[in-house]
């Protein structure tokens, strides 16, 4: 458990710096830090498995790593090749998501849709729309990426409320909050990106992101606990 805490420790202290350091600008400091908050999550994995590690967890870190890392250093030339990377861990999020609404299907013999389904079906998809329609891009690339991130967070917001409504426990806990967080962080992502002006943007961006990082986590090592014979 000691390896646990510093790997957590570790990765607290980077993302307070790395939220700091976007507050007062400062890019070296992010430079330093951003690159030390993923690995220090897979570390964390890495003990709490007991070195056992699922290939496709670890894919979906490797790819919210790289692409995060084109993002910090790469700068326009490879910002449409950065958002097609960061579409790859939310389509393996996906799959630990829609496997655990089949386990759910099977254990529930009523009705698992109600009205929180088609509450947040409204507000996503209104969201989504919005987003869309006063979005500047340059190339259809981007529009097409944008649009993929907004099925994929609404597919994840709609199974997400389903399997929580019908079981809430403590790894479904962590989906809503993991999920919650990559919608609140790309939302805030596109917001800056088209008004850069408003600081606070990034700085809720960088926040939501660093913190679904750790409900990512939380989510997956509660599932190991739980979910057995799942890829």
């Amino acid at each position: 458990m000691l390896k646990v805490e510093v790997s957590i420790l570790l990765y607290a202290i980077a993302a307070i710096l790395f939220v700091g350091a976007s507050i007062f600008d400062n890019y070296e400091l992010e430079l330093l830090v951003k690159p030390v908050i993923i690995p220090s999550i897979f570390f964390a994995y890495f003990t709490f498995s007991k070195e056992k590690v699922n290939t496709m967890f670890f894919l979906s870190l490797l790819f919210f790593f790289v692409g995060d890392m084109l993002f910090l250093i790469g700068g326009e030339e490879i910002y449409e090749l950065s958002l097609f990377v960061l579409l790859v861990p939310y389509i393996l999020v996906l799959c630990f998501i829609w496997k655990d609404f089949r386990i759910l299907v099977k254990e529930v013999d009523e009705n698992i849709i109600d009205f929180s389904f088609f509450l947040v079906l409204a507000v996503l998809t209104t969201l989504i729309l919005l987003v869309l329609d006063f979005l500047e891009v340059k190339t259809k690339m981007e529009f097409l990426a944008y649009l993929l991130f907004g099925i994929e967070l609404e597919i994840m917001g709609l199974l997400t409320t389903i399997i929580y409504y019908n079981s809430a426990n403590k790894k479904n806990f962590y989906l809503t909050l993991a999920v919650s967080t990559f919608i609140f962080s790309d939302l805030f992502f596109v917001l800056y990106k088209n008004f850069e002006e408003i600081k606070l943007f990034r700085i809720t961006n960088i926040a939501t992101q660093t913190l679904s990082y750790y409900f990512y986590l939380m989510y997956f090592v509660e599932r190991e606990k739980t979910v057995k014979n799942l890829v």
